[in-house]
């Protein structure tokens, strides 16, 4: 997988942001996408990443189904979605998330960058 410092830096100011808004709001945010662990050191925020990269989520029926109990499990309320985040809500129905995660804004995360837990 490729990525760029300045994607990289993108989704670590997205996590700062949602981590100040969490703060704020009383919400629990965490962070999915490529480099999760990076970007949880880099930023604070946790990382419910389990694969190397986004697209190994949705590689088969097993893998997302492991990817989406073990994000159930951390019961965040919000997400951000690192580079390829937007792109992965593609392959689950109707962009949500696990069934459970739908797109949203946390102020000072890109637009498509968000999720929250809806049910």
């Amino acid at each position: 997988t490729k990525y760029s410092l300045s994607s990289m830096q993108s989704s670590i100011d997205d996590s700062k942001a949602a981590l100040m808004y969490a703060s704020t709001s009383g919400v629990s945010v965490g962070f999915v996408g490529l480099l999760g662990n990076y970007v949880q050191l880099e930023s604070g925020i946790e990382s419910a990443s389990i694969f190397n990269a986004p697209e190994d989520i949705v590689s088969t029926a097993k893998t997302k189904a492991v990817f989406c109990q073990h994000l159930m499990s951390l019961r965040l309320q919000y997400l951000v979605l690192g580079e390829t985040g937007p792109e992965l809500l593609n392959y689950f129905p109707k962009s949500v998330l696990c069934g459970k995660y739908a797109i949203s804004e946390i102020p000072g995360v890109r637009p498509g960058h968000a999720v929250k837990l809806i049910s």
